[in-house]
């Protein structure tokens, strides 16, 4: 029915996030037997797309082609933000030392006392 192939479509989508990180992917089989589709109903050979309905096809590689720019321009976007955060995090311990409100760590010492 229409609702499972758009069930499948999004539980495929939501199963990608996290694989998709390590540059891995979900087998869409395993996804269509856990909605109740057959494998056979969802699964097409890109080669045998190309050869039945070039459009199809044309629209397959563009789907790729813009999960792999989504996915590449986040991944940079969350890099870039971990930097942000830990030159923030770095210049504000420096402002609490020059202002006096932190110790300075002393790395030769570290684990050897308290710094007070």
């Amino acid at each position: 029915s229409a609702f499972n192939k758009y069930n499948f479509m999004l539980r495929y989508g939501a199963y990608q996030i996290l694989p998709s990180l390590v540059w891995e992917t979900q087998l869409a089989s395993i996804i269509a037997k856990r909605v109740g589709l057959s494998s056979e109903c969802i699964y097409t050979d890109a080669s045998t797309l190309q050869k039945q309905n070039p459009s199809n096809y044309l629209r397959y590689i563009r789907s790729v082609s813009i999960r792999g720019a989504i996915a590449g321009s986040i991944l940079l976007s969350q890099v870039f933000s971990l930097v942000h955060i830990a030159k923030d995090a770095q210049e504000g311990y420096v402002q609490r030392i020059c202002d006096g409100r932190e110790p300075p760590l002393d790395v030769a010492d570290a684990g050897h006392g308290v710094v007070v």
